[in-house]
């Protein structure tokens, strides 16, 4: 990597965390939200869950859920193309965007997707899971963004893979296993950079790919686990980047705090249980550079 890619890449991930940070900046502020927990924010969610003597494993196994969302995950972890073979425990509240204390639409996590969630590998999740997890949000959408030839693009540009190998205008591949072996036949087994390298669980090119659709559902399905459970917690509220973006008309960067605070508001679950009701803003949001 040249000195030039690597200021580019600090720049992005600052711009990635400067996004997050505004908008949990905004969900604050509105009343239905309750007390509004960031995990950028000192690990503010980890350490309310282990005050509460939560447990949030990394893996669904062992975890209390029923039998049928149980099954799906095996299924989902199977697709992925998973191994249970070495894993390695781990506390997943870490990895948490954000969690509402109360409030009328918590308790619950909150997650703030934005370009690199909509992979192939997510989809596959969304499919299997979407019957089961009482979503309270718009998955028919989410899905649109994982088939969308520009969000692909983002997604892709997101991971670092190689822009040779991304032909203008390229369909996302509809199945897990053409994309990997896509990458198997047109990347190193051994990458350098991290974003698409094998990981524990998922040891093949992609592998930290199929790790963040991993987790994404793992915390899809955590309100049904026996600690969730325990804990009262609702449905994970999603709102991906691409909608607040679509709803502002601009790119997050270029909104003042109370456009993106209405936008915000416009994607959250309109009674605390339903998916919001979009309308023309169901669209892909042009993307912007900013």
């Amino acid at each position: 990597m040249t000195q030039r890619d690597a200021m580019n890449q600090a720049g992005a991930e600052d711009r990635a965390g400067a996004d997050e940070s505004a908008f949990f900046s905004a969900l604050a502020g509105l009343p239905p939200c309750g007390t509004v927990l960031h995990n950028r924010d000192d690990r503010a969610v980890q350490r309310y869950l282990e005050a509460a003597g939560a447990r949030m494993p990394n893996h669904h196994w062992d975890q209390g859920l029923p039998a049928d969302v149980a099954s799906a995950m095996d299924l989902v972890f199977q697709r992925l193309q998973g191994r249970r073979e070495g894993w390695k425990e781990a506390d997943h509240a870490r990895y948490v965007d954000g969690y509402l204390v109360g409030g009328g639409l918590g308790p619950c996590l909150v997650e703030f997707d934005e370009e690199q969630h909509f992979s192939p590998f997510r989809l596959a999740t969304l499919e299997i899971l979407a019957p089961l997890i009482q979503p309270r949000f718009d998955v028919g959408q989410f899905a649109g963004y994982c088939l969308d030839p520009a969000c692909f693009r983002q997604f892709w540009r997101k991971h670092r893979l190689p822009s040779d190998l991304l032909r203008p205008g390229q369909a996302p591949p509809r199945s897990v296993l053409e994309f990997t072996g896509s990458l198997l036949r047109r990347l190193p087994p051994n990458p350098a950079t991290r974003y698409y390298a094998p990981v524990t669980g998922f040891p093949f090119v992609g592998g930290r790919i199929a790790q963040r659709a991993y987790y994404d559902s793992l915390r899809d399905c955590f309100h049904l686990t026996a600690e969730g459970r325990r804990l009262g917690l609702r449905p994970v509220v999603r709102v991906a980047k691409y909608q607040v973006e679509a709803a502002l008309g601009m790119s997050m960067a270029a909104a003042g705090a109370q456009e993106l605070q209405a936008a915000v508001s416009s994607m959250l679950p309109s009674n605390g249980n339903e998916a919001p009701d979009l309308g023309d803003q169901g669209g892909r949001a042009e993307r912007t550079d900013g």
